[in-house]
């Protein structure tokens, strides 16, 4: 069996129905409740339909350029996907039983756009508005449709442009995301890299944000994503449930890492211990979504999570970076590796992974919840030793607790190297890397891309060339790349652990032929490069 020797520990594979699109765009965007959740019902209702091809040039998806950041731009976008769906036939088909067709979309529309008018102190006709979009599919309409039809376009995207002001860059990530689960899964898995890179192996990491807002928008309920992390309904998928449908198909070459919120307690514990059976190969936890690693006290589940992790060699990654999406301002704070501390001491043996290494270029909360621009992997010597640099503190983990690692995942800055970034890069990891460390530095980081964020978008081809670049200029020598996209990944990930739990299930879940691919990975990571 032949394949290329690189994993990559850290990609995505989630669609906007995976997110609470209404709460995250309230809480963590800084949009007003109603505009929030009528944006997110807008979005849930274009998600996997018929839509353009993702990639239309290198560095774009959807004709979205990667690091657009004119929220007008996304206004236009939207407003012609929008156009699109309601001039389609089959979309009008839509019986809209699961709660999602015409009349929600266009009932959204209409909600949206009145917030615009009162806030901007415009006369307001719904029934208008909806009458001209109901006749966006109709080719024999009358001069007089049509002018009301562009009216309706018009006043649709100036209301767009209005709210999305607010948002700027943020709403790039919806909007790509707007693509089917097929979809998503062919660019990740053979579309991503050039044919004779593609991984051998692609780790996608779920997400689950709906219980960072339960407590938070008490007395007002949640609004859960569309599909949700766990089901109680008879019939309706829930994430688990739909990766368990898609895995399937990459014949080994696509595993899972299951997220726990400590807020779903011990049941919510237990069904993602099934969902190891169903494809997931481990855990992730994000700390942004409202809790601290170390926080026994209020989560007393965490400290089970461990011990069963840390006696069936099951890995953990846990997001570890200061910014990137929140429940809201201030708890990336959540992040620091200095909150692992205490459970790595009383965990030794756990298999844990700092993703992002501490993260680059990022914004940083202090206490007082003030913004603080970090430098993070780019700092210079002062702002290394800062408390603030994560990265830092993530090394010292590294180098000195046998089964700890990290991914570099989404340190796409590196890409450009804008002001000698590389250079930063490499300076820190050697500087991180300690004099007479317990263990090598060059054992324990790992190659991974974070794709579909943006900043990856079209680039991991490039991505993957850039750490090839760094450790072939810096000649940290082919043993120690080997190790850094392929080899350490398998050592972190347990896989031999995972085949044996799969085979002793009551139902295996692998198929004879990923079974076989993932052994030819450990036959293969047990010889040199």
């Amino acid at each position: 069996m032949s394949f290329s020797r690189l994993i990559d520990m850290h990609t995505h594979f989630f669609n906007n129905n995976f997110l609470p699109i209404g709460e995250l765009m309230r809480h963590n965007w800084g949009l007003p409740r109603k505009t929030a959740l009528t944006l997110g019902e807008i979005f849930n209702n274009l998600t996997g339909r018929p839509m353009p091809e993702p990639y239309t040039d290198d560095d774009e998806w959807l004709g979205l350029a990667a690091r657009e950041e004119d929220s007008d731009f996304y206004a236009k976008v939207l407003t012609a996907l929008i156009q699109e769906t309601l001039r389609s036939d089959d979309f009008w088909q839509d019986s809209g039983d699961s709660g999602w067709g015409p009349e929600q979309l266009l009932e959204a529309i209409k909600v949206l756009v009145k917030i615009y008018c009162q806030e901007t102190g415009q006369e307001f006709d719904g029934e208008r508005l909806v009458s001209a979009l109901r006749r966006a599919n109709q080719e024999d309409a009358t001069n007089q449709d049509r002018q009301q039809l562009d009216e309706a376009w018009e006043k649709l995207l100036a209301a767009l442009k209005h709210h999305l002001r607010r948002v700027k860059g943020s709403i790039a990530f919806l909007i790509k995301m707007i693509s089917s689960m097929d979809t998503l899964r062919r660019y990740l898995l053979d579309e991503n890299y050039h044919k004779d890179n593609a991984p051998c192996l692609t780790i996608h990491i779920a997400m689950d944000m709906e219980p960072a807002y339960w407590e938070r928008n008490d007395p007002c309920s949640t609004v859960p994503p569309k599909c949700v992390f766990f089901s109680d309904q008879s019939g309706e998928p829930d994430q688990i449930e739909v990766y368990a449908k898609h895995l399937p198909l990459a014949d080994g070459r696509l595993l899972g890492l299951v997220n726990f919120h400590p807020r779903r307690g011990e049941e919510g514990l237990e069904r993602c211990w099934k969902a190891l059976q169903k494809g997931n190969i481990g855990f992730k936890l994000y700390p942004p979504m409202g809790f601290r690693g170390d926080d026994y006290d209020r989560f007393p589940v965490l400290k089970l999570l461990y011990e069963r992790c840390q006696e069936q060699g099951v890995p953990i990654v846990a997001h570890c970076r200061t910014g990137e999406v929140q429940a809201w301002k201030g708890t990336g704070r959540n992040a620091d590796p200095d909150h692992w501390i205490r459970v790595l001491d009383e965990f030794p043996d756990l298999r844990f992974c700092f993703a992002h290494a501490g993260g680059g270029r990022d914004t940083y909360y202090r206490d007082d919840c003030e913004e603080q621009k970090v430098q993070g992997w780019y700092s210079d010597e002062q702002q290394w030793q800062e408390d603030s640099c994560y990265p830092r503190k993530v090394m010292e983990h590294c180098i000195s607790r046998p089964h700890v690692y990290t991914d570099m995942s989404y340190l796409h800055e590196l890409i450009n190297n804008k002001d000698n970034k590389r250079e930063l890069f490499v300076a820190n990891l050697l500087k991180g890397a300690g004099q007479g460390a317990a263990y090598p530095i060059f054992d324990k980081i790992i190659y991974g891309s974070d794709w579909h964020m943006n900043g990856l978008i079209g680039r991991t081809q490039k991505y993957y060339e850039t750490f090839k670049d760094i450790f072939h200029d810096n000649q940290f020598g082919q043993d120690n790349a080997d190790k850094f996209f392929f080899r350490n990944a398998v050592a972190f990930l347990n896989l031999p652990g995972y085949l044996d739990r799969d085979e002793a299930a009551d139902e295996p879940f692998l198929s004879e032929a990923a079974r076989d691919h993932l052994r030819a990975i450990i036959n293969m990571a047990q010889q040199e490069s």
